[in-house]
């Protein structure tokens, strides 16, 4: 696994920071927004009143 460095503002460092768990490195914690984030937008997607298959959800969830 290669590493990169992400150029972020202070504030936004420590927003990320209060939310991280005692065990979580950065990607770690960056991993589990972007997860949260899916689930999300899958769970707006079927509240908006599109009834999708799971298939086309996925579909819809990756386009996102």
């Amino acid at each position: 696994m290669s590493l990169i460095t992400i150029p972020i503002q202070k504030e936004t460092r420590e927003k990320i920071k209060q939310i991280a768990q005692k065990s979580e490195n950065w990607d770690d914690v960056i991993t589990r927004l972007y997860e949260n984030t899916l689930e999300l937008h899958a769970a707006n997607i079927m509240f908006e009143g599109e009834y999708l298959g799971i298939d086309e959800a996925i579909k819809e969830v990756k386009k996102w």
